[in-house]
């Protein structure tokens, strides 16, 4: 008669590293289904119409829109439009970009680590503005184009 020793650690062993390979392939199936199914086209609705919601603004990304979560949340976008809701002001932008540090919310800060726009137009509504040369004669709108070139960084909100 044989005798086979039992060893129980062994067995303790071999369960943990089946729990840990389980989960990690939860993990990465999770993260992959994740990857596989972020829809840019819906947080770009949901932000323009969070700025409605909250403003009664109208703002709108005409352009390409890339959003980018991760411990920093970096937008960018291009033909970005921003009315006010009585029209006198409307923001065109060619292209921008801004990358927020998200986590620096939970301790009640809102840290802009870079911004960057180019090709800024701005359009202001006044009836004081309709003798000068830059103002559409229809309209009463006059036209102050800029262009920002460079970028921000570590600005805290």
């Amino acid at each position: 008669m044989t005798l086979t020793r039992y060893n129980p650690p062994m067995r303790w062993i071999y369960i943990a590293l089946g729990i840990l390979l389980l989960t990690s392939l939860a993990v990465f199936a999770t993260v992959g289904y994740v990857l596989l199914t972020f829809d840019n086209e819906r947080y770009r609705e949901q932000i323009e119409h969070l700025v409605a919601r909250y403003t009664g603004d109208i703002l709108e990304f005409q352009g390409d829109f890339d959003l980018s979560v991760g411990r920093r949340i970096a937008l960018r976008a291009s033909d970005i439009s921003y009315r006010t809701a009585d029209q006198a002001t409307v923001v065109l932008i060619r292209r921008g970009e801004v990358t927020v540090d998200w986590l620096r919310m939970f301790r009640g800060t809102l840290l802009i680590e870079e911004l960057d726009l180019e090709g800024i137009e701005i359009e202001i509504g006044d009836p004081a503005t309709e003798g000068n040369r830059a103002a559409d004669s229809e309209s009463g709108l006059a036209f102050l184009p800029l262009v920002v070139r460079g970028s921000v960084r570590e600005v805290e909100l």
